[in-house]
């Protein structure tokens, strides 16, 4: 039997689909969207701390280039 792809829990009369998969209620939805900003936002935080801290691979290949 397939569940909610969130909770786990049994569908019910209606499912609720998004990206291919399939919710049990719309709740469920949302947590899984709030879920997936948060990845986001946490994966454009360390990249953005990655930047920050001077690691410019086209610099770092090319030592006289970019900088004033």
């Amino acid at each position: 039997m397939k569940r909610c792809h969130h909770c786990g829990g049994k569908f019910g009369l209606v499912r609720r689909s998004y990206a291919l998969k399939q919710f049990c209620s719309s709740k469920c939805v949302d947590q899984h969207l709030k879920e997936l900003e948060d990845k986001v936002v946490a994966a454009r935080k360390i990249w953005l701390a990655y930047l920050a801290t001077g690691h410019d691979t086209a610099a770092a290949a090319a030592p006289g280039i970019g900088k004033t």
